[in-house]
């Protein structure tokens, strides 16, 4: 029985991710529809039904590797999502309200939250880098050169960014970036050893776009007086990195992760809404010659903001089953 998902793209079954169905299906059908929502950034569902394959023996390690960034993805989604960040262990580091609304939390990692009107939402690019390998419109390999002052060593960062279309299940969309260490990935891609002079370090960072909760403590603290109707995205990045910095005093390095990371993300979003304004023409065409991804995430948005404006019904995802 041949059915169609909801970008129309035929499955073998009409299998449902809640565990529901008219014809049951096999496991090799069941491990198709997971590809086919690969391709279609939905990695939840594809997560959801290879963990209903009856024999997992027929997964393959790409299968496995899918299932483990569903896993990760999901916490941090559900890290992002608390309500009052302290719940999960975050300390207030500030809190701002004059140009825009914004809270920095730390612990291990920082916790930059934003909400900002929808033609807001920042177009995250990054300065000298070299793509490695792009798979889809929102899976990309990256390789960062990052220059440091006298005495320091230049560092590199090779991010693997993966953006997953969770609209579906909690009108939500997920970007997962991670650090990628020397070796061999997916497709033969090899990762080398890093350039003499230059140490490689670690990053990993999640980023949450959302339509803003109505009781959310930036918007009930706000001074801004937004239009009647005017929607909302309540944007919220999680971030952690280890530079691998030797004797630099703790108060320094304490320093930089609670302070100076709040002023560069404060000049992140002055870069956008200059990009916005015309300003920058030079990152408004590289924007152009990349509309897969950002022509796909502006339509997304889109598609949350009215899901979520017209009274739809939001389906929360089953993290429980992700971490089975």
């Amino acid at each position: 029985m041949e059915a169609t998902n909801e970008t129309g793209t035929p499955t073998l079954a009409t299998y449902r991710a809640d565990g529901s169905s008219e014809v049951a299906p096999t496991d090799e059908e069941l491990i198709q529809q997971a590809e086919a929502e690969v391709d279609t950034e939905r990695y939840f569902r594809a997560a959801k039904l290879l963990q209903a394959v009856q024999n997992q023996g027929l997964l393959q390690p790409q299968h496995h590797r899918l299932l483990e960034l569903a896993v990760s993805a999901q916490a941090i989604k559900d890290d992002l999502l608390l309500p009052h960040p302290e719940d999960g262990g975050w300390k207030k580091q500030s809190e701002t309200h004059g140009h825009r609304d914004t809270s920095i939390y730390y612990k291990r990692v920082e916790l930059f939250e934003t909400w900002m009107p929808r033609w807001k939402v920042p177009r995250l690019g990054i300065s000298k880098s070299d793509k490695l390998r792009e798979t889809g419109r929102g899976n990309q390999v990256i390789r960062v050169g990052i220059d440091m002052p006298f005495p320091f060593r230049n560092r590199e960062c090779v991010q693997h960014a993966v953006a997953i279309d969770s609209i579906g299940e909690d009108q939500t969309i997920v970007v997962k970036v991670d650090s990628l260490d020397e070796g061999t990935y997916d497709g033969g891609l090899e990762i080398g050893p890093a350039p003499k002079g230059t140490t490689r370090v670690d990053f990993h960072a999640g980023i949450l776009f959302r339509s803003y909760p109505d009781n959310h403590p930036l918007m009930e603290k706000s001074k801004h007086d937004y239009p009647a109707g005017e929607r909302l995205i309540l944007l919220s990045v999680s971030q952690s990195m280890d530079a691998h910095v030797a004797g630099v005093p703790m108060s320094i390095i304490n320093f930089f992760t609670r302070t100076v990371l709040g002023g560069m993300w404060g000049s992140l979003m002055k870069v956008a809404e200059e990009v916005r304004d015309g300003q920058r023409p030079l990152h408004q065409q590289a924007i152009q010659d990349k509309q897969e991804l950002y022509g796909w995430l502006k339509d997304r948005v889109e598609v949350m903001l009215s899901n979520m404006g017209n009274g739809s019904e939001v389906k929360m995802t089953d993290s429980a089953l992700l971490r089975d």
